[in-house]
């Protein structure tokens, strides 16, 4: 799974938008990117995952299935207290842009006053023969669509546990015979069929333009807000014409820039990985090293450890995947945490072009993410790691209208900071002078600051602390 923060919250319910994708690509990241732009928090369920919900092709089901989607968010609600107090948005995720943000969602949702509320669209799938079942409505946007659905989390869990089915049932089938049921009984679902939170694009390109740099419908003279690129070639196509009017044409301060096009797969690298952080799940720790896209031919990964706990899983993520890296080690240490991190940039020196210390905690969740930051890194870099829920990143400045700038995204870069926690990357002509860092001036420094210590010695060094959030890259378990 994939998280952006936890829940967004307006002092009465939570709110949060989950999702179902088994892969990373670009359209993922044109989602992914659209709720940046927008603050909203959301969790990716299934990355990493065979699809078994019917044959695909790039996100889009060539023939009736996807009912995977329904099972996942079952396992997924499982976990979640108190669902009667959570506003749940699920929405497909390669053909899905959002166009404005939660406040507004959740406002429009209470406002259609139905504890579940699905897209509609024009056409009636899978089964046409259904379309005589459908009340007769006014607009055009009659038929249930199941890209996208909102409602409170005890109505959804309802209803996606009314009936048992299989991966590779159809998940729109599924929910049209729930809404046929609500129907007949306490109405708890209805559509949205003026298309005021969300707008399907197929048969309906025309419909939607943009007036004064806002999304418009048209036909039904509203502003949605989700869209969902329901359709062929010709409407992706025209998904994405939306996304670059919408999110191209945004001009951001940034101190520096740099080339992201093409990115240099040729240095090696050594991740050190430290599980000196507690953390619930320890696989999450590793999965998000397993799922980068950098070359395994060209990284070495090297686990640090000292609770007893960790050692059968360290030692069977080594047996299961330490064929796919260049190199692998395991280390169980007994010295604190600044002895261990000078151990390990000393026996890098010379071995790498760079480094990469990376605490248990703090998660990539940008599968992208070292060769971005390697582009971008000329002496020590950070990613933004956001704490999930919470105003917490893992960097301190002294200017705080900056910090909150920084972090909400207001403004993209690669800044000049103070100093980085969680993640760092260091090239190897600047390791010498990271373990120096370490060794001097150290007095008043617990082993817990070893990255405020490293940190600061540098600057003193005339070397930059630089933090990254030019990209979203992950948070903290």
């Amino acid at each position: 799974m994939y998280f952006r923060d936890n829940s967004y919250s307006d002092g009465i319910d939570r709110f949060m938008v989950i999702t179902v994708a088994t892969e990373e690509n670009e359209a993922l990241d044109r989602f992914k990117e659209s709720c940046h732009q927008n603050n909203i928090p959301y969790k990716i369920l299934g990355l990493g995952q065979e699809w078994t919900g019917g044959p695909a092709e790039n996100g889009v089901l060539l023939r009736p299935g996807g009912a995977q989607k329904i099972n996942l968010l079952k396992e997924e609600l499982r976990s979640y207290p108190d669902l009667g107090n959570h506003i749940i948005l699920f929405t497909d995720s390669y053909d899905v842009l959002f166009f404005d943000g939660p406040q507004e969602i959740v406002k429009r949702f209470r406002e259609m006053e139905s504890p579940v509320v699905f897209s509609a669209e024009k056409t009636c799938w899978p089964d046409e023969t259904l379309s005589e079942k459908y009340p007769i409505t006014m607009s055009e946007y009659r038929f249930l669509n199941s890209g996208g659905f909102i409602g409170y989390g005890d109505h959804i869990n309802t209803i996606i546990n009314k009936v048992t089915v299989g991966n590779d049932y159809d998940d729109q089938l599924y929910y049209t015979e729930r809404f046929f049921e609500s129907l007949e009984g306490d109405k708890n679902i209805v559509l949205d069929h003026q298309q005021e939170l969300f707008q399907t694009l197929g048969d309906a390109v025309n419909d939607v333009e943009f007036v004064d740099g806002v999304l418009k419908n048209t036909v039904t003279n509203s502003n949605p807000i989700i869209v969902h690129g329901n359709g062929g070639a010709y409407v992706k196509e025209y998904l994405q014409t939306l996304y670059e009017t919408a999110f191209g044409t945004q001009i951001i301060e940034q101190p520096i820039t740099y080339e992201k096009s093409n990115y240099d797969f040729d240095k090696d690298i050594i991740i050190g990985l430290f599980l000196d952080e507690i953390v619930p799940d320890i696989n999450q720790t590793f999965d998000h090293i397993r799922f980068l896209s950098y070359p395994k031919d060209k990284t070495s990964l090297v686990v640090y450890y000292s609770n007893p706990k960790y050692g059968y899983k360290v030692n069977k993520f080594k047996d299961t995947y330490s064929h796919l890296f260049k190199n692998f080690e395991v280390y169980v240490h007994d010295v604190d945490r600044i002895e261990s991190r000078k151990k390990f940039l000393i026996d890098s020196f010379d071995k790498t072009d760079a480094v990469v210390l990376m605490e248990s905690n703090h998660i990539f969740r940008n599968n992208k993410s070292v060769q971005i930051l390697l582009n971008e890194c000329d002496g020590v870099i950070s990613p933004m790691i956001h704490h999930e829920g919470t105003e917490w990143v893992n960097f301190d400045i002294d200017n705080k209208e900056l910090k909150k700038d920084y972090r909400t995204y207001k403004q993209r870069g690669v800044w000049d900071v103070n100093a980085t926690f969680g993640i760092h990357i260091i090239l190897n002509d600047v390791i010498p002078f990271a373990v120096k860092s370490l060794k001097d001036n150290n007095e008043g420094y617990d082993s817990g600051n070893w990255d405020v210590l490293m940190c600061e010695n540098l600057t003193s060094m005339g070397y930059n602390i630089r933090l990254s959030n030019t990209n979203y890259y992950g948070g903290i378990i």
